[in-house]
């Protein structure tokens, strides 16, 4: 930011995520209280807040997108949807945590297709956008769907990934994305399902990369 502030720039957009909230009961606002439960949550939302000061202190143009679990494409190889199609596809048995774990999945395309909205917009100081889908769905169903997809004979074993102190689990863990469709204009095209099916063709074609 300080090296943007030397030059007339167009748009700064600070990337935030979801774990700045917290634990939930409900679907995430952007007016919700930021109060994160990890090291990496407190990071975000300083940065967060820095940027809001910035752009309101000295008028410039920043804003926050604030991306729910981004899955497709190049997705580091320890995340669940890699973990779980890089096995599915060999029909080896796959290491889980926990079924009941909720997030709101949101495909790559569908995270650039907001950053190229918002890039064309003028926006109010500071502002922040929550960038999901608005749907919640637990690893069982993610993980039965990659196996459908796939065609898969792999063994789900559950319980034999620890939870992080970083991954501590909220019983709910969805956008409220309505200020993003409403003033962005943008929504998800992909669904979960349609998302996963490119995912899987991708790995099928690139897979090595995670070998």
């Amino acid at each position: 930011l300080e090296a943007c502030k030397k030059i007339d720039f167009t748009l700064f957009i600070n990337t935030s995520s979801t774990s700045e909230y917290g634990i939930k009961d409900e679907p995430m606002k952007e007016t919700d209280m930021l109060a994160p439960v990890n090291d990496y949550g407190i990071t975000k939302a300083a940065a967060t807040l820095y940027c809001q000061k910035e752009s309101r202190r000295n008028s410039l143009p920043i804003i926050t997108l604030r991306l729910f679990s981004v899955y497709g494409p190049y997705e580091a190889k320890n995340r669940l949807i890699p973990t779980l199609v890089s096995g599915a596809v060999k029909n080896i048995p796959i290491a889980l945590s926990k079924p009941e774990n909720v997030r709101d999945y949101l495909y790559i395309e569908d995270a650039v297709a907001a950053y190229m909205q918002a890039s064309n917009m003028i926006h109010d100081p500071g502002a922040v956008y929550n960038i999901g889908t608005g749907i919640e769905t637990n690893t069982q169903e993610v993980a039965n769907m990659v196996l459908s997809l796939t065609k898969s004979t792999s063994e789900l074993l559950w319980g034999k990934v620890a939870v992080q102190e970083r991954q501590m689990e909220p019983s709910s863990w969805v956008a409220d994305n309505a200020k993003a469709k409403n003033v962005l204009g943008w929504s998800p095209k992909y669904s979960l399902r349609d998302g996963l099916a490119e995912t899987i063709a991708w790995f099928r074609l690139h897979g090595k990369l995670y070998e």
